[in-house]
């Protein structure tokens, strides 16, 4: 489970999950949406996503210095290819590590463009649209 969080955490900053990675994918596309949802009320407000975000970096594996390394969440089995280079791009100052505030823009870029509707919480409908937009676009990209 601690992995689960940890993944989640690095998920909703924009490593898409395809519908068509599992046959299962779409009750984990819905949990992984909704792993922030802590009071249970079907959305996830700025207020847990801050939460989530804090209790996820938490549980990853800082370096003295207070960096997670890349190399580090690559060698988690079932990390594939794709979560990879998703988190690749979160570090932008690409020095092969992850800082708190990489990740807190991350996930807020994520939030901002998943929030259609812009009430400063995400449906799951919203969350579950936007990951398979960017499968869509991953897609794409790769064709």
């Amino acid at each position: 489970m601690k992995i689960y969080k940890l993944l989640h955490t690095l998920l909703l900053s924009g490593l898409a999950l395809s519908a068509q990675a599992a046959p299962n994918a779409s009750e984990t596309l819905k949990a992984a949406c909704m792993a922030a949802d802590f009071n249970h009320d079907g959305y996830v407000s700025l207020d847990e996503l801050h939460q989530d975000l804090v209790n996820g970096w938490r549980a990853l594996p800082a370096d003295a210095e207070g960096y997670v390394l890349i190399a580090d969440l690559a060698a988690i089995p079932g990390m594939g290819r794709g979560m990879v280079e998703r988190l690749k791009s979160a570090d932008t100052d690409r020095d092969g590590r992850l800082s708190f505030k990489e990740v807190v823009v991350a996930r807020m870029a994520y939030f901002e463009a998943a929030d259609t509707n812009n009430d400063d919480q995400l449906s799951m409908q919203e969350c579950i649209d936007h990951q398979r937009k960017m499968a869509a676009a991953t897609g794409r990209a790769k064709k």
